[in-house]
């Protein structure tokens, strides 16, 4: 849990908002710049400017995902909520208060979900290639069997012309046949 006084910007943090990170108990000054100092530098501008349009009154809700310096020199994901719990008699905010979470787990597990979904775009992509592959090859093979099947045909008109010639050539030996007779 965080509160943060905005008349004199300093900044509460219970026990377990240290800890959490790895450092000892008011290891560090009840500052917001101490604060500020162990957000990661490509999530800072995301954090203040979340902070800033819920102090104006943009959003109802400051929410944002961020990583947080450890102690050891490693990033702990945080997820911060707050909202202003006190305000001026000229609606100004005066408090705001909120939680950090420790969000690593889930953010490992959202990693890993993108690793499996990238394994499984290069799965589906090597599929889609080898499928197309093969339909190209039906194709070729349905094209020559249509071919085939145009000789046959063309094979099989021939055949039944000749058919019809042999049987014509055979009528009039035939009739040759019985006039010799």
């Amino acid at each position: 849990i965080w509160d943060w006084d905005l008349k004199t910007d300093s900044v509460s943090f219970d026990p377990l908002y240290y800890t959490m990170a790895g450092y000892e108990i008011d290891e560090y000054p009840h500052l917001l710049e101490e604060f500020r100092k162990r957000v990661h530098p490509d999530d800072v501008e995301k954090v203040f400017s979340n902070a800033e349009e819920h102090l104006s009154g943009k959003i109802d809700m400051f929410s944002v995902e961020f990583r947080f310096l450890k102690k050891d020199g490693s990033w702990l994901w945080v997820l911060g909520r707050g909202k202003i719990t006190e305000q001026d008699m000229n609606g100004n905010p005066l408090r705001f208060i909120g939680t950090h979470t420790d969000i690593s787990a889930q953010k490992n597990i959202e990693e890993e979900l993108s690793r499996y979904q990238l394994q499984l775009e290069d799965i589906v992509e090597d599929r889609t290639r080898r499928l197309n592959e093969r339909v190209s090859e039906v194709e070729r093979l349905n094209a020559a069997l249509t071919n085939i099947l145009d000789d046959y045909q063309t094979a099989n008109e021939k055949l039944s012309s000749m058919s019809t010639s042999l049987s014509d050539t055979y009528q009039e030996l035939e009739s040759f046949t019985y006039s010799v007779s």
